[in-house]
């Protein structure tokens, strides 16, 4: 658990039948280096979460580390739904999204 100013980050690693301590702890720790490394403002997991309220709302910006496919997936769907564009650059430090409404 990675706790910043304003928001929580929270990763697992599972254990499993035969498979040693160490590597858990590995797969465990790994991602969040790796997020604290990248600089991004959000994690992968919770750029996916902010996408709709977003749309809904006034739109806005952040930064995360390359999107996952349910992410992308995610705003395929929203751009079919609702009137926004949302744009995606990838950058040095990560991926900028961009969600904004179309003016009509």
């Amino acid at each position: 658990e990675l706790v910043f100013a304003a928001a929580t980050a929270v990763f697992v690693g599972f254990g499993a039948r035969g498979k040693p301590a160490e590597k858990v702890a590995g797969e465990a720790a790994d991602p969040p280096r790796a997020f604290v490394a990248g600089g991004a403002a959000v994690d992968a997991h919770l750029a996916d979460q902010l996408l709709l309220p977003m749309a809904i709302g006034a739109g806005g910006r952040f930064t995360t580390p390359p999107l996952t496919p349910h992410a992308a997936t995610n705003i395929e769907v929203i751009r079919r739904f609702l009137p926004v564009r949302i744009d995606v650059d990838a950058e040095s430090d990560g991926t900028r999204v961009t969600v904004a409404e179309v003016s009509r």
